[in-house]
């Protein structure tokens, strides 16, 4: 079963565990990511505007910042780590 978490460091309410559990299920569709393991966070303008900026060099905010770990070999329970969004 894939794993997924999640933290929310915006003010903005969001119901997390149906955020995880759409994500668990979207990895779960297909055989590949099956065990996966996959991390999101949600931040705000200045926080991704800073993120964007270190670690791609856009001195601006973004939608969606996502540093893939993929790695074919499977941690020792089998899942596979994707990495974070």
């Amino acid at each position: 079963m894939a794993t997924v978490s999640a933290s929310n460091r915006t003010r903005v309410p969001v119901n997390l565990n149906s955020l995880c559990d759409f994500a668990r299920r979207a990895l779960e569709a297909t055989r590949e990511w099956r065990n996966a393991e996959l991390s999101i966070t949600l931040v705000g303008d200045r926080a991704i505007q800073s993120l964007n900026e270190r670690w791609l060099g856009k001195p601006r905010p973004t939608d969606v910042l996502s540093f893939p770990m993929r790695d074919d070999a499977p941690a020792p329970d089998g899942s596979l780590l994707i990495g974070d969004i």
